[in-house]
């Protein structure tokens, strides 16, 4: 195959498998209009997943780019619509109604935190509006989203369990997970201890920790006097980052997992 060819396949690919994701959702008079498709994403541009979200905006950004290059969704361009979900249900909850009532969007795409994603959901499915979400907790697919809600990322189920197995695959015994609040946390601890137990190893011990602290020292003893092999870290970015220097300062050489 050509490279033209290729590229000429990989735009098709994009474009009708874009239609396919969207004719079957939106109303039969937005299909028909010739005006641009209006679409909105709703991603973390600050606060905890300020890391991440401007990296999927981008991302989104340029696959939009191409399937308008190759000629739009149904024949018509894709716009977005971009609001900054601040990696907080409060303030996602008000982007959205914001995308949902005033812009008027048939998709919102990109929210990243599970909290905010349970926060969001609600508004989507009552609204009829389709929601992509990068959120890992099991509880998100298991909502009554009547079809309105895809997860586009393996869930903490199977991540848990492909974490624990390569744990255990380093020969890790003793294992101690520090998550952070979140509606993952809780579930992954419990599938890490149940994989560990089948491969020979073992949680020794896990917590839960808030957020936005300016030292987890207190957990981070906790943490150590259960003489862990390896700390597995179930956080985010600026959570881990203050974890990480804590245990430099706490003397701790063993072996760290984290997401990162």
């Amino acid at each position: 195959m050509t490279l033209d060819r290729r590229k000429n396949s990989r735009r098709s690919v994009l474009q009708g498998g874009a239609a396919l994701a969207l004719s079957g959702l939106l109303p039969a008079r937005v299909l028909a209009q010739g005006q641009p498709l209006r679409l909105g994403i709703l991603t973390p541009l600050t606060g905890a997943g300020g890391a991440d979200g401007p990296r999927m905006l981008k991302a989104m950004q340029l696959v939009i780019e191409e399937v308008n290059a190759a000629g739009g969704l149904l024949g018509r361009k894709i716009e977005v619509v971009v609001e900054d979900g601040q990696t907080n249900p409060e303030a996602a909850v008000r982007a959205a109604r914001k995308l949902i009532d005033v812009d008027k969007v048939p998709a919102i795409m990109g929210t990243w935190a599970s909290a905010v994603t349970t926060a969001v959901a609600p508004l989507c499915w009552e609204g009829k509006v389709f929601l992509t979400t990068t959120s890992g907790a099991d509880s998100i697919t298991k909502l009554p989203h009547q079809g309105y809600l895809i997860r586009t990322q393996p869930n903490n189920h199977l991540q848990a369990r492909k974490h624990a197995e390569f744990i255990a695959a380093l020969g890790m015994k003793r294992v101690f997970i520090m998550s952070i609040q979140a509606p993952f946390s809780q579930p992954t601890q419990d599938r890490l201890m149940d994989v560990l137990k089948e491969r020979n190893s073992a949680l020794v011990g896990g917590l839960i920790y808030d957020k936005d602290k300016t030292t987890y020292r207190s957990e981070v003893d906790q943490a150590l006097k259960t003489k862990p092999d390896i700390l597995y870290l179930n956080g985010y970015a600026p959570d881990v980052t203050i974890v990480l220097r804590d245990l430099y300062r706490a003397g701790f050489t063993g072996a760290r997992f984290a997401q990162y």
